[in-house]
């Protein structure tokens, strides 16, 4: 990940509801292998979205070959990143969006699949939200990946110093 790109988690939201009982503004990411929990009682077939995704992102070659994970999109701006079972069933559905330059047609094509697939949306943070620009963009100022954008020295003054962590 490079600094510059903003990473979320597409988790389906009834799978928060089923740990949680209502929906909290943040949930604690402790552990990668922790993500994968929210999709794997969701057993929804990589098959059923592909189309969709396709649509609007094109596959990164080498991950056409790979049967655990299909990547879109570009690893230097935009993209998405869906592991899989060896049954083809996703188990973590992950995005990164360019901060340089904000596409937001690519975001609307990705909020579009999350509110089709029931999904809430979780920053690298564990911050829990709805799946539109607005929520994004809110969240988005709170991220290290902004302040690099806009004030690289000022991001870099603030590391070095502890004022933030790194993400």
């Amino acid at each position: 990940m490079a600094i510059y790109q903003y990473n979320i988690e597409l988790i389906p939201r009834q799978s928060i509801i089923e740990e949680f009982r209502l929906i909290p503004n943040e949930i604690i990411i402790t552990d990668e292998s922790i993500i994968n929990l929210w999709w794997r009682e969701r057993k929804l077939p990589y098959y059923k979205i592909e189309t969709n995704i396709y649509s609007f992102s094109k596959q990164i070659e080498w991950s056409k070959n790979s049967n655990d994970l299909k990547q879109f999109g570009d690893n230097e701006s935009n993209d998405i990143s869906i592991e899989l079972t060896k049954d083809s069933i996703i188990e973590r559905f992950s995005c990164r969006f360019d901060l340089r330059e904000l596409n937001r047609q690519y975001i609307n094509n990705i909020f579009n699949l999350a509110i089709q697939l029931d999904c809430l949306i979780a920053d690298i943070k564990g911050n829990l939200f709805e799946p539109t620009m607005s929520n994004l963009l809110d969240n988005i100022k709170l991220s290290n990946s902004l302040l690099f954008v806009t004030n690289p020295n000022e991001f870099f003054n603030q590391l070095t110093s502890g004022q933030i962590k790194p993400e």
